[in-house]
C-alpha cells in the first residue's frame, strides 16, 4: 500500500522522488444516487484515520506480471505515459491493491467471465502472501487482471518539501457484480458513500476526514451526479466510457503553502498562489486549508 512504504533516500537539497502508485475510485448505483467505496487504514499509515480510496505503490512484481487485458501499448496510451512498462505496471497494481483492500476482484477467467465472490475471497487470502504470491494465484486459477475495466480519471503528483511523495494515478471502475466489498487485510474500515455526502461531512467535521487529493476527486464527482449523470448502471457505464475515450488526465502538481494567512494549505494548477499560475489566468475554483486536523476546501474569490 503506498502509505505505509518508506520513503526515498533524500536530504533538504534535494527533493524526494516521487513513488509510483495507483489507486480506484469504485462506483455504485445507490437508491439515493451513485456512490463511491472509502476505505480506511491504521494510525501507523501515512494519513491515520482519513478516508481515502483503495490502491497503493507499485510493486516490483506488478512490473514482472504477464499483463492483464490491456496490452503494454493500450496501458500507456491510455496514461499517456512514453515509459510503458510503468503505464502497465500501475493499471495492474490499481486491480491487485483493490482486491488486497476491498476483496473486489476485477479479473475474468478463461471463458471471459468476471471473478465471482468465491474466487475474489481466495485472492484477498493470496495477497497475504505478497504481490508476486497474489499473482501466482492469478496464474493458477486462469485468472486475467481486467485492466479495461479501469477509467484514467486523475492524476497527482505530491508536492516537493515532504518526506513522502507519491506519483499516483486514479482511475475509476465500476463495482463488479455480485462480489461484496469487505474491509480486508491492513483495511480497518470501508463505507460506501455519496460523493456529496462525504464531502458535506468532511466540512461540518464529521467522520469522513479527507486529505486533498480524495478530497478533489469527489468534488469533481459529486458536480457530475448532482446534474443528474449516471443515475443508473448504464448511466455509470457511459460515464466510464466516456472518461476513457477524452484521453489522459490533466497532471496535478499541487504547492503546499506554509506560510502566510490560513496556512498550511494545498493550491492547486490554476489558483493565484500557485507559483505556476500566470497572473491573468487564475483559473482554480477552490484551495485546501489545514484547519483542526483537516482539509478544508476554500472557495476562490
Amino acid at each position: 500500500m503506498a502509505d505505509d512504504c518508506p520513503a526515498p533516500p533524500g536530504d533538504a537539497n534535494t527533493p524526494v522522488r516521487p513513488v509510483l502508485a495507483a489507486t480506484v475510485l469504485v462506483l455504485r448505483t445507490g437508491s439515493a444516487g451513485p456512490e463511491i467505496l472509502l476505505i480506511r487504514r491504521p494510525p501507523a499509515v501515512y494519513v491515520p484515520g482519513d478516508w481515502v480510496f483503495p490502491g497503493g505503490r507499485v510493486d516490483p512484481a506488478d512490473r514482472q506480471a504477464p499483463g492483464g487485458s490491456l496490452s503494454t501499448a493500450e496501458c500507456a496510451h491510455a496514461l499517456g505515459l512514453e515509459d510503458a512498462t510503468s503505464a502497465r505496471a500501475c493499471c495492474l497494481a490499481a486491480v491487485r491493491e483493490l482486491s488486497e483492500e476491498t476483496g473486489l476482484l476485477l479479473a475474468r477467467d478463461r471463458a471471459g467471465r468476471i471473478a465471482g465472490a468465491d474466487t475474489a475471497r481466495e485472492m484477498v487470502e493470496a495477497a497475504r502472501g505478497g504481490a508476486a504470491g497474489w499473482y501466482a494465484a492469478m496464474a493458477a486459477q486462469g485468472l486475467v487482471p481486467a485492466t479495461d475495466m479501469l477509467a484514467p480519471f486523475a492524476h497527482w503528483v505530491t508536492p516537493e518539501g515532504l518526506p513522502k511523495r507519491f506519483d499516483t494515478w486514479f482511475f475509476a471502475a465500476r463495482a463488479p457484480e455480485g462480489q461484496p466489498a469487505s474491509a480486508c487485510n491492513e483495511t480497518t474500515g470501508i463505507r460506501w458513500i455519496r460523493p456529496a455526502d462525504a464531502v458535506a461531512e468532511n466540512a461540518r467535521d464529521g467522520e469522513v476526514s479527507l486529505p486533498p487529493p480524495t478530497l478533489d476527486a469527489l468534488l469533481r464527482l459529486a458536480a457530475v451526479f448532482d446534474s443528474g449523470t449516471a443515475t443508473a448502471p448504464a448511466g455509470l457505464d457511459g460515464l466510464l466510457a466516456a472518461w476513457v475515450r477524452r484521453g489522459p488526465p490533466r497532471t496535478q502538481h499541487p504547492w503546499m503553502r506554509l506560510d502566510g494567512p490560513d496556512s498550511p494549505m494545498v493550491v492547486l494548477p490554476g489558483d493565484p498562489l500557485h507559483p505556476e499560475t500566470p497572473d491573468a489566468r487564475p483559473t482554480a475554483r477552490y484551495r485546501f486549508v489545514l484547519r483542526d486536523g483537516r482539509f478544508h476546501r476554500i472557495r476562490n474569490d
